[in-house]
């Protein structure tokens, strides 16, 4: 999503509420970016303002679309802190069966995903900027946390370089509640002329979703410094009836693979007898120029003798030599199609390598597969009699 505020502008205004990112099915073929996109919907960005601005922050009631509710609550009723996170499916078990309601489960994905990064934003120095974000879960989808990277570095005033110093302070906003810190500093870098200064908060919840809401992102500065802000999600969780269906279509994709690759081994393996009847016929055929070639040149040897030992008549030595000079062409071409068929020999000896290495690592696929499809299917069988879904008939 793209930065929907500059640093010149002080409005706090949040942007309209985004669609509700899961109103297709989450499969195997999501790729990479569609996912991304899914979860950067879960986070809407706001303005910032400066400590002068006489401005109170956005209101996380004003911020939903939808005015009949409030903000942490999904179609389905059930509220984010309300909410269970199993590490994975096989976990079911560990819940007593009043917890497992298809709407309160949802399944950690840990699968990092960019939520927002912003332009370089100026700060003079003895300044606090605060930028807001609202946290927009849905019934489908929820962030289980969030990383923030600040980098920032200092200016130079002529030919000196003044480093930037910054600090860094992330607290969720709550009408009528105080507010609450969140999050921890997990790497906190210096600038200098050498290095670039970087702030890392970690907000991750173990059990539990981050509720929907807003947040507050407080920059202080004691240096005139400039900065850029980098939000992303470590993991997310997917509500458990949706990651059922997703692994059940990653195991339909499994033993689809599974029979190419048996096709695809039974193809091979003919491949594989076809190249080694090729083989011995192409032997058989060397070892048949082999015997030609020897026997030239017996008869060679024999004629040249002869040669020698003529009794010196003109018309016996040319018939003589006419012979020879025959048997040597003809000895010649053996050897040249024995060079001949040796290359082909060869060529069908690396090809019926090739096929064997494909063979066993095909093989070696199939097993995994075999072992994967197994381990899948045991435990989304669990699952399903477990949420009530019935049998798995995969």
């Amino acid at each position: 999503m793209e930065d929907t505020w500059s640093s010149n502008d002080q409005s706090t205004r949040l942007p309209s509420k985004m669609n509700k990112y899961c109103t297709k099915d989450i499969s195997p073929a999501l790729s990479s970016d569609e996912y991304n996109d899914l979860l950067k919907n879960c986070i809407v960005i706001s303005c910032p303002t400066n400590d002068d601005d006489n401005s109170s922050p956005p209101s996380a009631v004003d911020s939903a679309a939808d005015k009949s509710q409030p903000p942490n609550i999904d179609s389905t009723g059930i509220r984010d802190r309300d909410v269970i996170v199993v590490p994975n499916l096989a976990s079911l078990d560990k819940l007593s069966l009043e917890c497992v309601d298809n709407n309160r489960i949802f399944v950690a994905a840990n699968r990092e995903s960019i939520l927002h990064e912003s332009d370089s934003i100026s700060i003079d120095g003895a300044n606090v900027h605060r930028h807001y974000y609202f946290i927009e879960n849905n019934d489908c989808l929820k962030l289980k946390s969030i990383h923030i990277t600040v980098v920032f570095a200092g200016v130079f005033v002529g030919p000196d370089y003044r480093a930037g110093k910054i600090d860094v302070s992330l607290k969720r906003l709550s009408e009528g509640i105080s507010d609450v810190q969140m999050g921890t500093k997990t790497l906190q870098s210096q600038n200098s002329i050498d290095s670039i200064g970087i702030i890392t908060i970690d907000h991750e919840l173990e059990c539990n979703v981050i509720e929907s809401g807003l947040i507050e992102l407080t920059i202080t500065a004691e240096a005139e410094s400039r900065y850029s802000i980098r939000i992303f999600s470590g993991s997310s969780a997917r509500r458990v009836d949706l990651e059922v269906k997703r692994q059940t279509a990653e195991l339909q994709d499994r033993q689809r693979r599974i029979a190419m690759c048996k096709s695809k081994h039974k193809s091979l393996f003919y491949l594989k007898q076809l190249l080694e009847r090729k083989i011995i016929v192409a032997d058989d055929l060397k070892e048949h120029d082999r015997v030609s070639i020897h026997k030239c040149k017996e008869k060679l040897e024999r004629l040249e003798d002869e040669l020698d030992h003529s009794n010196g008549k003109e018309d016996e030595d040319t018939l003589l030599l006419r012979k020879i000079d025959a048997l040597s062409i003809e000895h010649k071409h053996f050897l040249s199609r024995n060079l001949q068929k040796g290359a082909v020999r060869k060529d069908i000896s690396s090809k019926l390598d090739d096929v064997k290495h494909e063979i066993v690592n095909i093989v070696k696929d199939e097993e995994r597969l075999v072992k994967e499809s197994g381990e899948v299917k045991a435990i989304l069988s669990a699952a399903y009699v477990r949420l009530g879904l019935g049998l798995l008939e995969v």
